[in-house]
């Protein structure tokens, strides 16, 4: 529908412009019948409507109230009315503010002010909330109205942490030239408000009018700066989600009594996704005593000061996370320690990705804020265990992308980094060991990176004497491919994680100490327990035995969902004597696969629940709130919605900080709804995550190289997958990760092919080629590399950057001197030396320079 006021072309239906805010429909003058724009006639009465113009547009309740949140309002005449409503409501001011406009002047004080307002509403926003109105230097926020959210209080509650946080960020910039202290005080109060507009359809505000309201700004101004202070209300309300401090009872002006006030103090560390699940009540743990039985043998040997190794295998749904619960269930019960560490899908790109995870836990890093903080700790850890610090420490400050403080560190070359990376974290682990035993549990090892490999390999080799318990944990397939590897031709004909090599699992097994736990699948009679445990009855109908024997096979997760959908369908209903199949078995319409299983409950989710779902697929098995926020285009209330996929036990919260997340109970489910997604909505979601990642952690993108390469190139925007490749692939080189640099080397080179043959996108291609050089030279893929350089020397001309020329040349006659061509090499590099000298790359000038002689 095309804008009669700006030319803009919105979508059918559309009511306002999305570019201009124009009305879209003009009003018969006699009916008031909307007509599109252009029409001469109404199409309800006949008048003529020569001369109409669209009416001036109602504007929304300020610029700074979330589009979906003033639609809901001018929509809404229960919102536009009035109306009264459970809320939660935010006060926040800028302290010292007089002090800092005197000393800052005007103008800073102004970007100030912009600065601390846009930090508002992306808190607010991000849980949920609306500004509705800004006060000088500060601003009123509500939660739960004109959406209604069930934990409005804690949503609050988290956007006041956020402010406190966001505003410690903001006064390291600040507060230098300020000299006062950067602060903000915060003031909440839960109840009953009347919500709605105030002034006519012209201009609105939207507020919240009462003694909620009152109470909650009393707050605000009686808080010190830097503190959060609520009302019994709000504190009751969340109490059991964060830490508190008791105020005591505090005289409140225009208040008899005193009110009880309580100061927020930050959020509870948060349990693991499977130990929430448990808290929902799991099913017996059943015929898998036996396998854990071998779990605590091995781990009584090791407790002895003989190392072992466990490998855990089974296929998708067999039930290797449960056991691994009771594993660690029995090892918390004797408070013996452990640490986890996951391999992910996409993380067989991301070098030592689990060991990441394993470093940050055995240090205690996670949720530390400080670079030097958190080094201070690992340099005191080390110094406990007696490890050379020179030997560690520069490594694993460069494994957590830290700034290195070595002067030795910078000189060596990527292959001795490479080298030190694994030994550090190989010595690690057996100090630690060495220290005390504990168990070593590695996830999802069917998708394990090269260098995590390589860590692993080298541990398993030298961990015969240590207490330490290896557990990994993977899927069939991890062995097969190995196997298939070396004795079959046609290894073509089987999909393999490209980081699989086979180095690990021939370790694993020549050690003596190496034991395999192979998953077997449940008998009949341990199948037929797992459902009378999730139907809490012990009769069963012969039917339905016989239906969960045929289509799950064994398999405890197709046990699982088989039996939810049944009962969610309608099919299997309760009665006096236990359950009956309301549906006659030949009747049903049942999946055969664990996939069919998943997707029939997909598909009678509610449009909104299921579009949340698909969002979540596309970021990944674990999704933080804030980006799934940022992503999901619907107007859906998303804390609800998730309690909802929650209900039905399709993914669960696993995580309330630093940021909100929750994870798919099974990676099956994600991958299940991932593949109904036809290819046009997958590039579009791909494209969202990776601009929401860039609008999310704009100084962290670092940090997010893979992730942003991963879902770029999985979107339609082949400029951005490509930039971000190249990224990936320079700091997977730095890394001295030259397999995951070739395969990101790889795949930019394949998505230029695709683009334009821009002046741009060869000049692109050049550099990716002249940056590759290290890392071909490692991987001695000299022919390889040679090729390239060949096949590409024409274009390298045309480009016209003669310093990258000088640089491409310099390459070209080494790879010329290296296959015999010697007169032809000498003539390419001295072009290469006097192009790079004048460009000013001395390296590589005095390389060509020593070549050519």
């Amino acid at each position: 529908m095309r804008c009669p006021t700006c030319q803009h072309e919105n979508r059918d239906g559309a009511r306002f412009c999305e570019a201009c805010g124009s009305q879209l429909e003009l009003l018969c003058p006699v009916c008031g019948n909307p007509s599109r724009p252009g029409a001469a006639f109404c199409d309800s009465c006949g008048t003529s409507l020569k001369g109409q113009t669209s009416a001036p547009p109602p504007q929304p309740p300020l610029s700074y109230t979330p589009r979906h949140l003033a639609e809901k309002i001018l929509t809404s005449r229960a919102a536009l009315e009035g109306e009264r409503k459970p809320v939660t409501v935010l006060f926040c001011d800028l302290a010292n503010s007089t002090a800092l406009a005197e000393r800052l002047g005007p103008e800073a004080m102004h970007t100030l002010l912009n600065q601390f307002f846009e930090l508002a509403l992306a808190e607010v926003h991000r849980y949920e909330g609306t500004i509705n109105q800004f006060l000088g230097d500060g601003f009123m926020a509500l939660f739960g109205a004109p959406l209604a959210v069930e934990d409005h209080a804690r949503q609050a509650l988290l956007a006041a942490l956020g402010l406190q946080q966001g505003m410690h960020e903001l006064r390291a910039d600040v507060a230098p030239q300020a000299g006062e202290e950067l602060a903000i005080r915060l003031g909440l109060n839960t109840g009953l408000v009347v919500v709605g507009r105030i002034g006519d359809n012209l201009r609105m505000d939207y507020t919240a009018v009462g003694d909620t309201t009152n109470l909650a700004a009393r707050m605000e101004h009686m808080a010190p700066p830097g503190a959060i202070w609520v009302t019994e209300a709000t504190y009751r309300a969340a109490r059991e989600a964060f830490e508190w401090r008791a105020m005591g009872p505090v005289a409140v002006k225009g208040k008899a009594d005193p009110v009880p006030v309580y100061a927020l103090l930050g959020p509870r560390v948060v349990r693991s996704r499977f130990e929430v699940v448990a808290q929902r009540g799991l099913t017996r743990f059943v015929g898998r005593d036996p396998d854990l039985e071998q779990l605590l043998g091995a781990w009584a040997k090791a407790k002895q000061g003989r190392g072992q190794v466990v490998s855990v295998v089974g296929e998708a749904g067999i039930g290797k996370s449960r056991l691994l619960y009771e594993f660690k269930q029995h090892l918390a019960q004797e408070d013996e320690p452990y640490i986890e560490g996951s391999c992910f899908a996409y993380g067989d790109i991301m070098s030592y990705l689990p060991f990441l995870e394993i470093v940050k836990s055995l240090f205690g890093l996670e949720g530390m804020g400080a670079e030097a903080d958190a080094k201070r700790q690992i340099a005191q850890r080390l110094a406990t265990l007696q490890l050379d610090p020179s030997a560690v420490a520069p490594y694993l400050q460069n494994l957590l992308a830290f700034t290195v403080e070595d002067d030795i560190f910078p000189k060596l070359t990527p292959e001795l980094i490479r080298q030190r990376t694994v030994e550090a974290l190989k010595t690690l682990m057996l100090a630690e060991a060495s220290h005390q035993a504990f168990a070593l549990i590695v996830e999802d090892v069917h998708w394990i990176d090269k260098a995590t490999e390589e860590v692993l390999t080298a541990l398993i080799g030298a961990m015969a004497a240590v207490s330490l318990l290896l557990v990994l944990v993977y899927r069939p397939e991890y062995v097969q491919a190995w196997a298939q590897q070396a004795a079959h031709t046609q290894i073509a004909l089987v999909r393999l994680p490209s980081a699989i090599s086979g180095e690990m699992v021939r370790a694993i097994l020549t050690k003596p100490y190496a034991t395999r736990v192979p998953l077997e699948r449940l008998s009949p009679d341990q199948s037929r327990t797992m459902v009378q445990d999730l139907l809490g009855t012990a009769t069963l109908p012969a039917e339905l035995e016989r239906l969960i024997a045929a289509k799950t096979d064994g398999n405890p997760l197709f046990v699982e969902e088989l039996t939810r959908s049944l009962l969610e369908s309608g099919d299997l209903v309760r009665t006096n004597g236990g359950y009956r199949l309301h549906t006659p078995v030949e009747a049903l319409d049942l999946p055969a696969t664990v996939q069919g299983v998943l997707l029939a409950r997909i598909d009678r989710l509610p449009e909104d629940l299921k579009a949340v779902l698909q969002v979540a697929a596309m970021i990944g098995r674990v999704f933080s709130h804030p980006l799934l926020a940022h992503v999901v285009q619907r107007d859906i209330d998303l804390e609800q919605a998730l309690l909802q996929l929650a209900d039905l036990e399709f993914a669960y919260v696993t995580a309330l900080a630093p940021q909100r997340e929750s994870s798919f109970k099974h990676v099956l489910t994600q991958e299940a709804v991932y593949q109904t997604l036809l290819r046009p909505k997958r590039e579009e979601g791909h494209e969202r995550i990776g601009k929401a990642l860039e609008a999310l952690y704009p100084d962290r993108l670092e940090e997010y190289y893979e992730l942003l390469a991963y879902h770029y190139g999985r979107s339609g925007n082949m400029d951005k997958a490509v930039e971000y490749l190249d990224l990936a692939n320079q700091k997977a080189t730095k890394a001295n990760a030259m397999e995951e640099a070739k395969r990101y080397f790889d795949e930019a080179m394949t998505l230029l092919d695709a683009l334009p043959e821009t002046e741009g996108n060869q000049q692109r291609r050049i550099a990716l080629l002249v940056n590759q050089g290290a890392v071909m030279v490692l991987l001695l893929n000299f022919a390889g590399y040679y090729d390239l350089l060949t096949r590409y020397e024409a274009m390298a001309v045309t480009v016209g950057d003669q310093g990258l020329l000088g640089a491409f040349y310099a390459r070209l006659g080494w790879g010329q001197w290296t296959f015999g061509a010697f007169d032809q090499a000498i003539q390419t590099l001295r072009k290469a030396a006097d192009l790079c000298d004048a460009a000013g790359n001395a390296e590589d000038a005095g390389q060509a320079y020593m070549l050519s002689q």
